[in-house]
Formats: C-alpha cells, sequence, structure tokens
C-alpha cells in the first residue's frame, strides 16, 4: 500500500507534504449526486426487456489479448443472453437454447444461459466477441 513515488522521496523532501487520495484533506470523496434521467430508450410492448452489455472476469475489450489464452477461452469460450428464471419460464426458453434478441437495431442468435443474476425483465449480454458482437443491438 501506500503511493511507490511519494514512499520512496527522502525524508527531507517529504516534511510538510501530505498525498490526497481524494480531493479533500480530510481524505473523503468529492461525489457529485445526479440526478437519474432513465433509460435512453424505455421498454414498451413490442420489446418488454432492458439490454445490458458488458464484461466478463475472463475476457477485456475485443479479445485481442485475451483470445490467445487458451485457459480463458476454456472458461469463457463464447457469448451467451442471461435471463432470468421467471423470464425464461414464460418464454419457454431453457438453459443453452439457441435463442434470438431482437432490438430496434438489430438481431442475435445466441445461447440463453438461465440464471438469476440478471433481474426480471432484463438479459444481459457480455460483448467481448465478434461473433456475437452485443453492441449491434445497443443505441
Amino acid at each position: 500500500k501506500g503511493d511507490p513515488l511519494f514512499d520512496n522521496l527522502p525524508a527531507e523532501k517529504k516534511a510538510g507534504r501530505r498525498m490526497y487520495f481524494y480531493g479533500k484533506p480530510d481524505g473523503k470523496a468529492i461525489v457529485w449526486a445526479r440526478p437519474d434521467k432513465g433509460p435512453e430508450e424505455p421498454t414498451d410492448s413490442e420489446y418488454p426487456y432492458a439490454l445490458s452489455t458488458g464484461r466478463v472476469l475472463e475476457h477485456w475489450h475485443t479479445m485481442t489479448m485475451t483470445g490467445t489464452v487458451a485457459e480463458l477461452n476454456r472458461a469463457v469460450p463464447k457469448a451467451y443472453a442471461e435471463i432470468n428464471p421467471a423470464d425464461a419460464k414464460q418464454l419457454g426458453i431453457a438453459d443453452k437454447d439457441q435463442v434470438v434478441v431482437e432490438t430496434r437495431r438489430g438481431k442475435l442468435n445466441i445461447e440463453a444461459r438461465v440464471i438469476d443474476r440478471p433481474i426480471p425483465g432484463t438479459v444481459f449480454i457480455p460483448w467481448h466477441w465478434a461473433e456475437w458482437m452485443a453492441n449491434v443491438l445497443t443505441i
């Protein structure tokens, strides 16, 4: 812990100096609360599910580096769509079924993962793979 640059200064150069982790002398963070404006495109009867895209632990960006590591590719070899069990039951989707996720911008054929991580009404897709580029579905 500590700061390698500051900690390695000679004692005479440290005298009277203090490192601030946050912007205030008491060490507390400065936080600005922003009003929630809601989603850019709310769900509706035609598109009743919210799509969330993001990363997985094993891969980074578009796999330019992690895609060359066999262990990481074995751990998470392809993209998937996480769907809540209640939503999956209502839609007749079983774990590992091939599904089509469609938005106003495009469609993606992908494997379903029925799991209780996403809240009902939300589908999560990681975006690392060129073959299943989830960003074709987003704003």
